[in-house]
């Protein structure tokens, strides 16, 4: 007999007259079901089970039918069955529980949840107790894992952001409600990019966005603005979180707040290379700095002045007002000093009540006599310190690189010299340690004079040197060079000429023609060497200022009928000191033009690094000043080393110039640096000379 069940008043009944375990219930334990099925009369005896339960404990139906749960489990266990299995008699409905099972075989255990519920009689009396148990043993196992986790990055000091791809924040911890002052409730369904300050580069974010989309891993430092307005730097590792078939489903962001330790190493690094009184560089950084400017000279010409500068009897302020009255007017006279410069000069204190200024890029002598006069006159004006009115001189000595000498040493030296001889001449004065003002203006005369025309003449040409790919040696680039040959002066280097036409404003026609000449000659190597071929061109400060510059740049392209990738712009440190705001917005637009960008000589300068985080650079090339002395100085191949490898870390291709030597190239192959540029390879060519065998 096939029975029937119904629920009325949430009360099981069975409609039949009979109890038959074998013809009544076969059909009601299903033995397809996933759950373990079981019925026990009101004594506790098993009546059936379907195949799932019988699997369960590992005993067949026929050897389960007439058993108590005593003769599976322990006592305690079994009245914890039996204890339940009254409860929903006693209830007259059914009943949840979880039961817990240790299997004597092996000692393992599991978990069922179990509905148990009574099952009566059409005439309403007790026939038993039906019960479905499911095992949630690795469920159980898995929400337990999960609040581990959770309870972790709940507690964790590391702050904790999850977003979707939109990307709308979906998750923070508690850390990251300390750290921002935001509250969870605040913070979701917010872009994480309301905490930005505006003060990260836009590079770093599309570095960011642009990893991410690759399915890539990001890290990096981002500057932040907390709920009370207290900016902040937090160390970011951001992940795309998958499912199973590799779609990207969220974005996990792992920060760290590193304010702290970026205060405390910017403060070491300040009392390290700054005057605690004065605020100037100190001897240390002042002599670092004369000696990356003596670099930069040797590289692109020029002069670099060292003044010496001495306060006058200044120990009788000390010995007369005392220490404090004299540490006042020395604060006092080192901002007069700073303010008498270019924001490019540098003034430091060597100690005491010594000064060092330093003038770099200055094409006559002459340049430093005017800087030193102006010094002089700003000194001699009355110091009121506490309510004293002082009056002060100094004697000031000047030397020259490189005509009075090549080293940092030998122009301290000299310049200190100079000094003594001014104060021998009565002191509130200048010293020249050498002179030839006579013999500079007459040469700067001369070229002026021979320069106008000289590109009309056809008395200046483009020259190309090769950067080649240091991992196949082939030729994938040039530098297009200015040279003039004056038929009355001869050869004459840029060194000499360049900065006369940046002066009298030549260099924008010398710019242009170089432009013009260059794309020209890439279109041919493009078509004969390789399509992917390109030429770089230094721009100068004085270019950088025409308002006509994208249009002339847009221009010289399309009559070469190359596409922008063909060019690459060098730029100076000098075109980064222009108006900030402009030359971020004419680097953005060439970049959106397609035109690639370099930092050009990357070291010799005293804020490059800021440069590269702050303007969208796609390459660095390394001054040769560092790269002749690789394979012999230590500390430069450390510093070229951790050059290669901070451009690498920010995406930015690496070229070394100055390349002379193959042990040179072995040391940058090393290291992974992408193109060499130097002798080894060529010396800058005519145009026709560039093949794709020219640096074999």
């Amino acid at each position: 007999g096939t029975i029937y069940l119904s629920r009325q008043n949430r009360k099981l009944y069975v409609l039949s007259n009979e109890l038959h375990a074998e013809s009544r219930f076969r059909r009601l334990l299903m033995d397809t079901l996933p759950d373990l099925v079981w019925i026990k009369d009101p004594d506790g005896l098993y009546l059936g089970s379907n195949e799932r339960f019988g699997q369960f404990f590992g005993a067949p139906e026929h050897d389960i039918v007439g058993k108590s749960d005593f003769d599976f489990v322990d006592a305690p266990l079994a009245e914890f069955f039996r204890h339940y299995d009254r409860l929903s008699i006693e209830k007259g409905s059914s009943v949840t529980v979880e039961e817990s099972i240790t299997f004597a075989s092996d000692g393992h255990q599991e978990l069922l949840e179990t509905v148990k519920t009574p099952v009566f009689g059409e005439s309403g009396e007790l026939i038993g107790v039906l019960g479905i148990g499911r095992d949630i043993t690795e469920r159980r196992r898995v929400e337990e894992q999960i609040r581990y986790l959770s309870q972790a990055v709940e507690q964790s000091p590391v702050l904790v952001v999850i977003t979707d791809t939109e990307p709308k924040i979906q998750y923070v911890n508690r850390a990251f409600e300390v750290t921002s002052g935001y509250s969870e409730e605040e913070a979701l369904g917010q872009n994480p990019n309301f905490l930005s300050a505006g003060e990260t580069p836009a590079a770093t974010y599309e570095e960011l966005w642009s990893a991410l989309r690759d399915g890539k891993s990001w890290e990096g430092e981002l500057r932040n603005r907390k709920k009370n307005g207290e900016l902040y730097w937090e160390r970011a590792h951001i992940a795309p979180i998958v499912d199973a078939s590799g779609e990207t489903t969220h974005y996990l962001g792992i920060k760290v707040d590193v304010t702290e330790q970026k205060q405390q190493s910017e403060k070491i690094l300040y009392q390290a290379r700054f005057d605690q009184l004065t605020e100037l560089p100190n001897r240390l950084a002042s002599l670092e700095r004369l000696a990356q400017m003596i670099a930069h000279d040797r590289r692109r010409g020029g002069l670099t002045a060292v003044l010496f500068v001495d306060l006058d009897d200044f120990k009788k302020v000390n010995d007369t007002l005392g220490h404090g009255t004299g540490d006042k007017l020395l604060i006092k006279a080192a901002g007069r000093l700073r303010d008498s410069l270019r924001t490019e000069d540098t003034v430091g204190r060597l100690g005491g009540d010594e000064f060092i200024v330093l003038l770099g890029g200055l094409e006559l002598a002459s340049d430093a006599i005017a800087v030193a006069t102006a010094i002089l006159k700003r000194i001699e004006e009355p110091f009121l310190i506490d309510e004293h009115e002082l009056l002060l001189t100094a004697s000031i000595g000047i030397a020259i690189h490189p005509d009075d000498g090549n080293s940092v040493g030998d122009l301290l030296r000299k310049a200190d010299a100079a000094m003594y001889q001014a104060k021998n001449k009565g002191r509130a004065d200048y010293s020249l340690f050498t002179s030839q003002l006579n013999v500079e203006l007459q040469r700067r005369v001369t070229l002026e004079q021979q320069m106008i025309g000289a590109l009309k003449r056809g008395e200046v040409a483009v020259f190309y040197q090769p950067q080649v790919d240091l991992r196949n040696g082939r030729t994938v680039s040039v530098e297009a060079l200015l040279r003039w040959d004056s038929p009355k002066l001869g050869s004459i280097s840029p060194v000499d000429f360049i900065p006369i036409a940046e002066q009298n404003g030549m260099i924008d026609a010398l710019g242009l023609f170089v432009l013009e000449e260059a794309l020209q000659w890439v279109s041919r190597w493009r078509r004969e060497i390789d399509p992917d071929f390109r030429v770089a061109v230094n721009l100068s400060p004085r270019q950088f200022r025409s308002r006509t510059l994208l249009e002339d740049i847009d221009g010289a392209i399309q009559r070469a009928g190359v596409p922008p990738q063909a060019l690459e712009l060098e730029i100076t440190e000098g075109v980064l000191m222009l108006e900030h705001a402009r030359v971020g917005e004419t680097l953005r637009s060439l970049v959106e033009h397609g035109i690639s960008l370099s930092l050009d000589d990357f070291g010799t300068g005293f804020s490059s690094l800021s440069y590269l985080r702050n303007y969208p650079f796609d390459s660095l090339k390394i001054d040769r000043s560092f790269t002749s002395d690789i394979t012999d100085d230590p500390a430069d191949r450390e510093l070229v080393v951790a050059i290669i490898t901070m451009a690498q870390s920010l995406g930015l291709s690496i070229i070394a110039e100055g390349v002379e030597t193959s042990e040179q190239e072995t040391v940058l192959k090393q290291f992974d640096c992408d193109l060499g540029q130097g002798y080894l390879y060529s010396r800058p060519v005519p145009p026709e000379h560039i093949g794709p065998d020219i640096s074999s």
